[in-house]
């Protein structure tokens, strides 16, 4: 008994001494940061802790993770005084064979002009959230990805389960899936050069999307719930060997304001559903189909900032000339943005 409890008193302690080690550390490449030098920063620190990566007019480079962590830059386009974005060009889990050290890693708010993937890896529990990027491909192996409020190209699932894909903004197609663990759901889709969302998807279930010019074909033994098409070359979603129900079929959303009808994205429309549209307050969970409606809801409206869930610092203001035992006037207003992340926490 004396030995187990002595036991039981180590394994706290070790995991209290783990949990205290984990730090939040900055990164800026202009100066000012605790390092310079993102992939330094992310070699540098322990496995779970937090880097929060400054906007700059220079692009932090290509990124490798090897190790569990949480990177949270500005937002593709941030509303503040001065509004720099943290870019990288491709963000990458591991690079050996085998090894998902980056499990449970967090990627938020970054302007990523490349892509996403994993080089010969399979990390478990990714989440990417908040951020513009071109394309991903999900590593061979992976499973429990959450993708939400992301504006994106594509998404490629590689046939992995416990996807979930939710409230993002798709320009162009979800595809290669094969799995009924794969949700897509409360994303709007744009019309792209193939017309179509989708591709080599089957067996997944897709509810309260809105298809904006881009067809919902592509699909086989899918499952459409309330999704509402417009304007596409096949507004029909139950078409094929495909089901489903509650589906609003050649219904315009309604957008509250659309600048220029091209069926491309513009951040300064807003996709927020009128009060008369279809879509408003009829998905299968009584929100709004569309990124607006669901659990892992857009955030912010016109222009869309896809800025992160932290204090953030939005105008700061200081006299130029001080007299000689004058006064420094300094003026800072920020914002604190509390949702609720896909994971169910609280920020």
């Amino acid at each position: 008994m004396k030995k187990t409890f002595s036991t039981i008193i180590v394994i706290a302690i070790v995991c209290f001494t783990m949990l205290a080690k984990a730090t939040v550390i900055s990164v800026n490449n202009n100066g000012g940061g605790q390092y310079s030098n993102l992939q330094t920063a992310i070699d540098a620190i322990n496995a779970g802790d937090t880097i929060y990566v400054s906007g700059s007019n220079t692009n932090y480079g290509t990124v490798t993770l090897k190790k569990r962590v949480t990177i949270i830059g500005t937002g593709a386009n941030p509303q503040k005084q001065n509004p720099l974005v943290s870019s990288v060009y491709n963000v990458i889990f591991d690079s050996l064979v085998f090894v998902s050290n980056a499990s449970g890693s967090v990627v938020e708010g970054l302007n990523i002009t490349g892509t996403i993937y994993c080089n010969n890896a399979h990390p478990q529990n990714i989440t990417i959230l908040r951020n513009e990027f071109n394309s991903c491909s999900v590593g061979m192996g992976s499973s429990n990805w959450v993708f939400a409020n992301n504006i994106c190209a594509s998404i490629q699932i590689n046939n992995n389960s416990n996807i979930t894909i939710a409230g993002n903004i798709i320009e162009d197609m979800v595809y290669a899936s094969n799995q009924p663990t794969v949700k897509i759901t409360n994303n709007l889709f744009f019309y792209n050069s193939s017309n179509n969302a989708f591709s080599q998807v089957y067996n997944d279930t897709i509810t309260n999307n809105i298809f904006y010019g881009a067809a919902p074909l592509g699909c086989s033994l899918c499952v459409f719930y309330n999704n509402l098409t417009f304007n596409t070359s096949q507004d029909t979603v139950a078409y094929g060997n495909n089901s489903g129900s509650g589906n609003f079929i050649a219904h315009d959303p309604m957008f509250k304001y659309i600048q220029t009808l091209n069926y491309q994205f513009s951040p300064t429309n807003n996709y927020m559903l009128s009060s008369s549209s279809p879509g408003y307050g009829t998905g299968t969970d009584g929100s709004d189909i569309g990124p607006y409606g669901g659990s892992n809801y857009l955030q912010g409206v016109s222009p869309i900032g896809l800025e992160p869930a932290i204090p953030q610092v939005k105008t700061m203001s200081i006299n130029t000339i001080v007299n000689y035992n004058g006064t420094i006037n300094l003026n800072v207003s920020g914002t604190k943005k509390d949702y609720i992340s896909p994971s169910g926490v609280t920020h």
